[in-house]
């Protein structure tokens, strides 16, 4: 190939009057055909002791972020392998770090810790933990648009319309039945969904729809329940407290009538006035 090069630029000089090379010579020396390009920036060299202070500061954070990382990524391995076995262990450390979070954060002054109500909460995690999980993972596999906004809103409206009703009714009845040890009674159990569930799908709707479209949108799927899970302990906390309220509103009206009304002072000498008024 360079053979042939070298003969066919020769055969051009051959044929090609001097004058019009003497004028392409002269061309090429003004401007060069092949010319590499310069960036119009001048390179700044920053100073060595400010390049090894990041290089440090950059090799430290990696360093200490290190374990952390390690941690996700066996996270995410094991919710790979063992998909149900993990979203289980989840579940349960879920709940009971927001029942945990209800009873020491938000309880009221004076109350001791509750475990068997934690307990409670734990069961409670266990038995949503597999349905949850399906749930989610069908959603994340359906509604596939054209358009990623239009699946992922497609997602949120159709989980706070079928999931969340069915999801806070079947927490608050078994939070009411292992609440009562099985005692409990359907017009019991009615009231106390008529006191929750609309407060806590009114909050849900201010929540979960902005918590569901970024988990769908930003997060792996092998990583998001555990990012659910992270919003889930401050929510189940809340639901969990407002359980608790209702249950308390249940106990006041079940107390029978003499512990109900209480006759000061006063009240009792009025009525031995009045008891002597009707004998005389």
């Amino acid at each position: 190939m360079a053979s042939f090069l070298t003969s066919s630029s020769r055969l051009f000089s051959r044929r090609v009057p001097p004058t019009i090379q003497s004028f392409l010579k002269q061309q090429q020396r003004r401007r060069p055909i092949f010319t590499t390009p310069q960036s119009p920036f001048k390179s700044v060299k920053l100073p060595t002791t400010f390049t090894r202070t990041l290089r440090t500061a950059y090799n430290y954070g990696t360093y200490a972020a290190s374990p952390l990382i390690r941690t996700f990524e066996s996270y995410g391995q094991a919710q790979r392998k063992r998909p149900y076995v993990t979203q289980l262990l989840t579940s349960i450390a879920i709940y009971a770090l927001g029942d945990l979070n209800a009873q020491l954060l938000f309880g009221e002054k004076g109350t001791e810790y509750d475990p068997v109500r934690t307990g409670r909460n734990i069961a409670i995690g266990g038995v949503f933990s597999i349905p949850s999980y399906l749930w989610f993972k069908y959603l994340g596999e359906s509604f596939n648009f054209r358009s990623k906004l239009l699946s992922i809103s497609t997602r949120v409206l159709v989980n706070q319309i079928f999931f969340t009703p069915v999801f806070l009714a079947a927490f608050f009845t078994l939070q009411s039945v292992f609440a009562s040890v099985g005692t409990v009674s359907t017009r019991e159990m009615i009231d106390t969904l008529k006191k929750t569930i609309p407060t806590a799908y009114i909050n849900s709707c201010k929540l979960w729809p902005a918590v569901t479209a970024v988990n769908f949108w930003f997060v792996p799927l092998e990583f998001r329940a555990l990012f659910g899970g992270a919003i889930a302990v401050g929510w189940n906390g809340y639901l969990s407290f407002l359980s608790q309220q209702a249950n308390k509103q249940e106990d006041a009206f079940d107390l029978p009538v003499e512990a109900m009304t209480t006759i000061t002072a006063p009240q009792k000498t009025l009525l031995q006035i009045e008891d002597a008024k009707a004998v005389l």
